[in-house]
């Protein structure tokens, strides 16, 4: 890993190194994101970022649906998932909005 400097402008302005710009596809518009971390900041991306939530939340729910299996000795398949996803859905609709969502 190599460190590369750029200097903090009167605005608060930094520069990335063109060769970190190609190297990651930033183009002029795009956003990216500081994180904080344990060690300072990180930048990176904003659809980085986006992928780094997704893999938390894939993460999170293989844990819940081993504790699931555990618990009740049953694994799910993706459409039974699915299936219980659009009846929690449909039960908020009508809950909270008098809409039935298999009209």
């Amino acid at each position: 890993m190599t460190t590369q400097l750029s200097t903090v402008q009167k605005r608060g302005q930094i520069t990335i190194p063109s060769d970190l710009r190609a190297e990651f596809g930033i183009e002029p518009g795009d956003q990216v994101a500081f994180v904080r971390t344990q060690d300072g900041i990180l930048i990176t991306t904003l659809e980085n970022q986006k992928v780094v939530r997704l893999r938390r939340l894939l993460i999170e729910m293989k844990s819940i649906l081993q504790e699931q299996q555990e618990v009740e000795g049953k694994s799910y398949t993706l459409e039974e998932l699915i299936e219980t996803g659009r009846d929690i859905r449909g039960e908020i609709l009508k809950e909270k909005h008098q809409l039935d969502a298999r009209a």
